[in-house]
């Protein structure tokens, strides 16, 4: 449903703005919307759907009425094809930074188009990536085009109720080995490690984690871009996860 609104929004904006300005074209519109030219005549043709983030990016920019862009947002968010619910068993076989930071790595305008250039980048063995990589695709996170290309699927990933909490505790112990180890390798102008204390009362525990989750989700649709070189960890902890060497600590 919200992908038809949204196309009528797109079109309508284009329509008025060519009326004003005739010479107005595609390319103008995509810079504007802050996806690529391609991307953009393919959902106008009707030929592709946007993914739920890059839709965000085009309501963000179209400078639509509060309560259009309001309601737009909310069906996208609401959207039951924007999110993978894992199971336990799904999450056990993905449950590592390494399997976040493929999906995103297959997000970029222009990806690794080898396991060697993967393994470089993000410092685990080819063999670990090509594994990760068959559990995504049959996860329908990833998927293979006809021309043997590897695409993210742009869902975001969520868990059902009944993840073990030891399977929990192990992704979280994995990722904060991987801090530990941007902290001793990575310069400070590549990170941004920050922490705070101060008092307050038991009962507002359950207000901070859901104040820290809209946070988390704010954050990284405010990073999001149309074109991506790079995969950031937050923890808050905030590094690159590519191009630099992990500590022998960290479990790959």
């Amino acid at each position: 449903m919200w992908q038809k609104l949204l196309y009528e929004a797109v079109q309508e904006h284009l329509q008025k703005t060519k009326s004003s300005r005739p010479s107005y074209s595609l390319r103008a519109l995509a810079k504007k919307l802050k996806v690529s030219p391609g991307a953009l005549s393919e959902f106008l043709r009707g030929k592709r759907k946007l993914s739920p983030e890059v839709a965000v990016r085009v309501i963000e920019s179209l400078s639509l009425p509060d309560d259009k862009r309001e309601s737009l947002l909310g069906m996208i968010h609401k959207s039951e094809d924007t999110n993978k619910a894992l199971t336990a068993e799904e999450f056990m076989t993905v449950a590592h930074w390494s399997a976040a930071a493929l999906m995103c790595l297959f997000e970029f305008e222009t990806p690794p188009d080898s396991l060697e250039e993967i393994a470089k980048k993000i410092g685990i063995p080819q063999e670990k990536i090509r594994e990760k990589i068959e559990s995504l695709k049959s996860l329908g996170l990833l998927r293979e085009t006809p021309e043997n290309e590897i695409k993210s699927q742009g869902l975001t990933v969520s868990t059902t109720q009944d993840i073990p909490s030891e399977a929990i505790q192990k992704f979280h112990h994995d990722s904060l080995s991987l801090s530990q180890a941007a902290l001793l390798n990575l310069p400070a102008t590549k990170r941004e490690f920050t922490s705070v204390t101060f008092s307050s009362t038991k009962d507002k525990l359950e207000l901070g984690k859901k104040e820290i989750r809209k946070f988390r989700e704010f954050f990284s649709s405010k990073l999001a871009t149309p074109v991506r070189d790079e995969v950031y960890h937050l923890q808050i902890c905030f590094y690159p996860l590519t191009d630099w060497e992990k500590s022998s600590k960290v479990e790959k």
